[in-house]
């Protein structure tokens, strides 16, 4: 796995697992990282293709082996927190297209039209505002003939169309 998808992995697994705090360690002040091991364990077993159910066990695997509590830690027990991971997982598509056209934008007005679009459009999604079939369907209503030749835009459609069915 190239590392910065590594790294965006981790950062979805730990945001997840710091979230869930199953200790409640972390609302009792104790360091950022102290589930960073459980977390970088993790992210290096899973992928996009995992179920929630083999993402819950891959985590009630490891927090068992960490803390020793299988009952604490059953599949069932992770089942919420795997598909968080999940979730932020598969939008993971949709801000690897937002930060391709933020990179591209002062390429031309193809790149600008479309940086503007997904962060307005990323703003709504993360503000629950909009769901992801109406964001891809406004995205399509905004893309024209020309637009469809650029350079990622045909791959952005077609990823997008398949994450808004999810």
């Amino acid at each position: 796995m190239r590392r910065n998808k590594w790294h965006y992995l981790f950062e979805v697994v730990k945001k997840s697992i710091d979230k869930w705090d199953p200790y409640g360690l972390l609302k009792n002040h104790c360091p950022d990282d102290e589930f960073d091991s459980e977390s970088k364990i993790i992210a290096n077993k899973i992928n996009l293709e995992n179920s929630i159910y083999e993402i819950a066990n891959i985590i009630s695997k490891t927090f068992t082996n960490s803390f020793n509590e299988p009952e604490r830690f059953s599949v069932e027990n992770c089942l919420k927190v795997a598909e968080k991971i999940k979730v932020l997982m598969e939008d993971g598509i949709f801000y690897s297209f937002v930060n391709y056209y933020n990179v591209n934008c002062e390429i031309d007005d193809h790149f600008r039209k479309f940086n503007l679009l997904l962060e307005d459009l990323k703003n709504e999604y993360e503000s629950n505002v909009i769901d992801r079939k109406y964001l891809y369907n406004k995205l399509v209503e905004n893309i024209t003939e020309g637009d469809k030749w650029y350079t990622g835009c045909h791959q952005m459609i077609e990823r997008l169309k398949e994450w808004s069915n999810t």
